[in-house]
């Protein structure tokens, strides 16, 4: 779709430049296919691409069609930001919900002694955003939660919750968009009813479970301190996406992995530990 765009553009320019369907645009090229087969792709104007991220397959495609662009990037751009920890929790057992379900838990009363709060107190629990690969996982968790007196937001592609042209199923967890806003007034004089509601988590969702559908171009709050992902994700990019949905601009955050740290499959496990504190640490 994007190559059809920028052809049109290019015609409009006045050098019609035809898109074949079933040119190779990723990895996936013919390996059998020599590289004098693949002809450059000179559009008639200036080509600027910006990405957070640069996957494999993308890296393939501009090598190979678009030699000639000049690459700037940061030296830390596949890493972690230094405001966001890693915290690795092994599955206890088979019902990995109530570890879960746990971990919260423990977060929230670390909350509550930070703050040294009482009954009726006025502090702020963290937020919770938590990410599976598949949308039945994502329903199943939201539903034990639910059970256990823990309110939350499920939001899959399919989810009810999700109204065109609107965010409502997103209210609380984004930053605040500002309109007008007056200096004069301090963040301690704003209104307190949600930080009222805040320790009572059977009122008020402090946790949203999703999939990927929620792990890139959303401005998330401050609040949002805590990433659960309970599942592996599928590669290295899917990785920093979700974890970077805390953290962001220099607040602080930590990310909860959940993996099999012993026995059976947790090879794998220990592949992504190393994975993460290549992430903390990039060579240089």
């Amino acid at each position: 779709m994007t190559r059809t765009l920028l052809a049109d553009i290019s015609t409009a320019r006045g050098k019609p430049m035809q898109v074949d369907a079933t040119d190779p645009v990723s990895s996936s090229v013919n390996p059998n296919t020599s590289s004098s087969a693949m002809k450059p792709i000179n559009y008639p104007f200036n080509f600027i691409l910006t990405s957070a991220t640069i996957p494999r397959d993308l890296a393939t495609y501009l090598d190979q069609y678009h030699p000639l662009l000049v690459r700037l990037t940061s030296p830390r751009v596949h890493s972690l930001p230094k405001s966001l920890k890693t915290e690795v929790v092994p599955w206890t057992g088979s019902n990995k919900l109530a570890d879960i379900e746990r971990r919260i838990r423990e977060i929230w009363a670390s909350d509550a002694a930070a703050y040294n709060l009482v009954e009726g107190g006025a502090q702020t629990l963290s937020k919770i955003l938590i990410f599976c690969n598949m949308s039945s996982k994502v329903d199943e968790l939201a539903m034990h939660l639910e059970e256990k007196g823990i309110k939350c937001v499920a939001l899959t592609s399919n989810s009810e919750q999700r109204q065109r042209g609107s965010n409502k199923h997103l209210e609380g967890f984004m930053r605040p968009v500002q309109i007008n806003p007056n200096p004069k007034h301090s963040s301690s004089e704003l209104p307190t009813r949600h930080k009222v509601l805040a320790v009572s988590p059977q009122i008020t969702p402090y946790v949203m479970v999703t999939t990927s559908l929620l792990s890139r171009g959303l401005d998330f709050s401050p609040d949002l301190k805590h990433v659960f992902i309970v599942d592996q994700p599928r590669n290295t990019i899917d990785f920093l996406h979700r974890a970077g949905r805390s953290g962001r601009a220099g607040h602080k955050g930590k990310v909860v992995v959940f993996m099999k740290t012993g026995g059976r499959g947790s090879a794998r496990s220990q592949q992504f530990k190393d994975l993460m504190k290549d992430l903390r640490n990039p060579r240089k």
